[in-house]
């Protein structure tokens, strides 16, 4: 019944993007529905009982996003670029800090986990006491000093590392912004500022809960590019343990957030350790 259920929504969100998107055709739809299905069947065994609802509506999202608008590589880096130079303008960023070659080491060891050449990686420290760590386009990582304060080991880190150059790899960053263009064009908002200006507003306020797909995502590919470069699996969600001592596990919650509950992406975690053998 979940099955049948999950499909339905699948096809009524694929009217609904077709809809907006005349150019996308039911077939590319199909196939990639097809072929995310055995990704979604891991997530789906781990995560939240709502996850199944979500995951393959947002693969049809995706498909829809990808043909609505395509930006090309330069205009990625040079968005990403631009928001980097406000951050630093603003003094937001500390580009003395002691720990930043390492970071930028553990970042390059794990992006080459990825076989993708084309990315480049640039690691920030951001001057703020809450933890937290994000990705923007064109290959730019950020930590807080909150984050490198809270966490207990570089295995722990690099887990969270590899989870925000996988958002990047995946293209979630990117999708977002075509959602906050899709409006914003009828404002006559688009052009590489008004790119840039819609990218440094996408950080965590988009789509609840279809975005908690991403970070799924992020979390499986963060495990496996992390685990690949050789640190300690068995470290990588003590991130979500701790941060799940607080949560308030409510439906309500689920469905305005846009991160799935913690104690949810630590069962997945667990769930890679058991699998890996």
């Amino acid at each position: 019944m979940k099955f049948i259920f999950t499909n339905i929504f699948a096809l009524l969100f694929c009217t609904q993007i077709l809809g907006q998107v005349s150019d996308v055709k039911m077939q590319e739809i199909l196939d990639n529905y097809k072929k995310e299905f055995d990704k979604g069947t891991t997530i789906i065994g781990c995560g939240h009982y709502m996850d199944s609802f979500t995951y393959f509506a947002k693969q049809t999202e995706n498909a829809g996003l990808d043909a609505a608008l395509s930006l090309s590589g330069k205009t990625l880096g040079d968005i990403g670029y631009q928001i980097y130079q406000k951050r630093l303008s603003k003094g937001e960023l500390i580009t003395s800090h002691s720990l930043l070659p390492t970071l930028q080491n553990m970042l390059d060891k794990l992006a080459r986990e990825l076989n993708n050449p084309d990315l480049k990686f640039t690691m920030s420290v951001l001057k703020t006491n809450q933890p937290n760590a994000f990705a923007t386009i064109g290959g730019y990582v950020y930590v807080t000093e909150g984050l490198l304060d809270f966490v207990d080991t570089y295995d722990e880190l690099a887990f969270i590392i590899g989870h925000e150059i996988a958002h990047i790899h995946y293209g979630h960053s990117r999708r977002k912004i075509t959602k906050m263009a899709i409006t914003a064009d009828l404002l006559n908002m688009t052009g590489l500022e008004g790119f840039t200006n819609i990218a440094l507003n996408t950080n965590g306020v988009l789509s609840a809960p279809f975005d908690q797909i991403d970070e799924y995502e992020s979390d499986k590919l963060g495990f496996e590019i992390a685990l690949k470069a050789g640190y300690d699996r068995h470290r990588f969600a003590d991130f979500f343990r701790k941060l799940a001592k607080n949560e308030n596990k409510t439906l309500l919650n689920k469905l305005s957030s846009t991160h799935p509950f913690a104690s949810d992406r630590e069962n997945c975690i667990n769930d890679y350790i058991k699998n890996q053998g």
